[in-house]
């Protein structure tokens, strides 16, 4: 039953055995020699047997002649050789040892077929980017739009407007959660299940079409209700279902090979690359991004330099279109901010501002790790509060329990309409609590989370109080609690079995906790960092410029933690482009990650710790 190509390599290796192990014969001593007769012999033996022959010294039916009437050599590994080359399609297929091929047509053709699979994949890859940030942009723009509306209803002082617009909210988060019930593959971030196939799953049932339209509708939905959600790992995920299906004979010829599929490795790169650049509009805190997540197993040229190709034709493509469109939505980056260069970060004791960032980075490593445990926690009481009452399904052996499960055929009303109570109650909730807290907090008061990242990051937030703050709570307190809202109702939405991403709403979190840390640092302290040369203090645009930057670092930091992704602090600096804030950014940055090392496994490689081991790069556990 050996295939063509495995007879020509295993007798090529038989050849290659037989000629090293005479020469080194004739070069060792007498007891090594010994050694090699004994090892010979056993594997005589067994070779002889594979080769349809009989071990060295035993006769054959014949009167010890072979098969061909020939006596049995000396070395049956040289009678295996002749056994796979008297095949009738070996010397027809046997190629050189060189490049695989005989003739100087045949290398000629041979470098075309490979000329042609190198076109077909950067194509494929530049589509990809094309077209996932094509979807992207109309994501962004459908609830970018949504929200803007929606913030003019969001207010505890309109009673029957936040009444209405915490209906229409439920409304619509129901019927995301009915239509991304009937598969499965769509629940979720994306990143935990892309990186098991980074590590050789299969799961071709999580890139199908299906999953692509039943997902992008679901995140457009989820997210324009409200909910504190973000788009980047959907996006990834979307974009690999994207090039999966561009053209799926050529991906089905990779998948059977062994060169192949290293190919199908680096488009699920590369869709990770445009998943985050394009959500960014960055394209080097994307790459940087994706080859931290997804590369503790593999890295080549081609994957780093496919996967900036990618990046930078998604940001480009997206930056094109928001553009067009510019004046007619008003949509906004993800994040921004209107600090100068330089503006809050001039001080004559830099140390001591330096040391105020690192202290703000380990505030958020810690607070980040906790937030992992505390997710954890969250998700599994939703899960099994949902699935009491259902049938539990047949038991699984230990350390065979399916990713995503298995291929099901599927009926599409048969799921739709399988009412499951606790289910559609635990997306109700959530989303009633979030639309009616938001609205007691001007602040946040249900606006799109550009928008809001924005806000944070405005350097004139500090002289606009009197629109955000509650009177009985104060600047601290309201900020406090905002914090509190989004850090509880984070948790929350990402606990509910839909399409979620985890990087922006951890943004706000970090900006919010910045923000609250900034407002703890007593005035005296502000006054000596902010004194200039000629010893005069600072004005309100520095002291606002003083208080953005702490926002813009512990959002860059908080995500880190979570993520355990440097690249935050690169792609903050990418868009914002304020280069005071490097050595800050990236110091704050790197102590959030060192801390939650210490805390509690990455966000992602927890939520694939819960499903069995597999998929993981088998990281240290924690310190208990």
């Amino acid at each position: 039953n050996i295939s063509p190509v495995g007879s020509r390599a295993l007798a090529g290796g038989v050849d290659f055995f037989s000629e090293g192990r005479r020469t080194l014969g004739g070069m060792a001593s007498g007891a090594t020699k010994r050694t090699l007769k004994g090892i010979t012999s056993m594997f005589d033996g067994s070779a002889a047997t594979v080769a349809g022959g009989t071990p060295a010294g035993a006769s054959t039916p014949g009167g010890g002649a072979n098969a061909s009437g020939g006596m049995t050599p000396k070395t049956p590994l040289t009678q295996i050789s002749k056994t796979l080359q008297s095949r009738p399609n070996f010397k027809k297929t046997r190629p050189a040892a060189s490049l695989g091929v005989q003739s100087d047509q045949d290398k000629t053709s041979h470098m075309g077929e490979q000329s042609r699979v190198k076109f077909q994949f950067w194509r494929i890859l530049v589509l990809t980017a094309v077209l996932s940030s094509t979807l992207s942009f109309a994501i962004d723009n459908f609830t970018f739009i949504y929200g803007m509306w929606r913030i003019q209803f969001t207010n505890a002082t309109n009673i029957t407007g936040l009444l209405g617009v915490t209906c229409a909210n439920v409304i619509m988060v129901l019927v995301a959660r009915l239509i991304v019930r009937t598969t499965m593959e769509c629940e979720g971030s994306g990143f935990p299940e892309m990186k098991a196939m980074l590590f050789g799953h299969v799961l071709d049932n999580y890139l199908t079409l299906r999953v692509l339209f039943i997902k992008a509708i679901g995140l457009a939905m989820l997210v324009s209700a409200g909910l504190p959600v973000g788009k980047e790992g959907p996006n990834c995920h979307m974009a690999a279902c994207i090039a999966k299906n561009l053209d799926p004979e050529f991906i089905k010829k990779r998948q059977q090979s062994a060169a192949g599929s290293g190919q199908i490795t680096k488009l699920i790169l590369a869709a990770c690359a445009v998943g985050v650049g394009a959500s960014f509009s960055a394209p080097i805190g994307g790459v940087i991004f994706s080859l931290e997540l997804m590369l503790p197993q593999v890295y080549d040229h081609t994957s780093y330099w496919g996967c900036f190709a990618s990046g930078i034709f998604g940001s480009l493509t997206y930056e094109v279109l928001r553009s067009w469109t510019a004046g007619s939505t008003g949509l906004l980056p993800l994040i921004s901010t209107n600090v100068a260069a330089g503006e809050g970060a001039q001080s004559h004791y830099p140390l001591c501002r330096l040391l105020l960032d690192v202290t703000l980075g380990a505030i958020c490593g810690f607070l980040g790790g906790h937030w992992i445990t505390m997710h954890a926690k969250f998700a599994k009481a939703f899960k099994d509060w949902r699935l009491k009452g259902v049938k539990p399904a047949a038991p699984v052996p230990a350390g065979a329990e399916p990713l995503l499960g298995t291929a099901k055929k599927r009926n599409m009303c048969g799921k739709i309409w399988n009412f499951q109570w606790r289910d559609l109650f635990l997306c109700a909730l959530v989303t009633a609590l979030n639309t009616v807290w938001a609205g007691y907090l001007p602040l946040l008061n249900g606006k799109p989370q550009p928008l809001l990242i924005s806000n944070l990051f405005d350097k004139n937030l500090m002289m606009e109080t009197d629109t955000w703050v509650l009177p009985q709570l104060g600047v601290v307190g309201t900020l406090m609690a905002c914090l509190a809202m989004k850090w509880f109702m984070t948790i929350m939405s990402l606990s509910l079995s839909m399409p979620t991403g985890v990087v922006a709403p951890t943004m706000i979190i970090g900006a919010l906790l910045g923000r609250t840390y900034g407002f703890l640092i007593p005035d005296s302290i502000k006054d000596i960092l902010l004194t200039n040369a000629a010893g005069e203090p600072g004005n309100e645009e520095e002291y606002g410029a003083f208080m953005a930057r702490f926002a813009i670092i512990g959002a860059a930091s908080f995500c880190a933690a979570v993520c355990r992704a440097f690249a935050m602090a690169i792609t903050v600096f990418e868009v914002l482009a304020l280069p005071g804030a490097v050595l800050p950014l990236c110091s704050a940055t790197l102590t959030a990650i060192f801390v939650a090392n210490q805390v509690e496994l990455p966000f992602f490689d927890k939520n694939l710790a819960g499903r069995g081991p597999r998929g993981l790069p088998a990281p240290a556990l924690p310190n208990q």
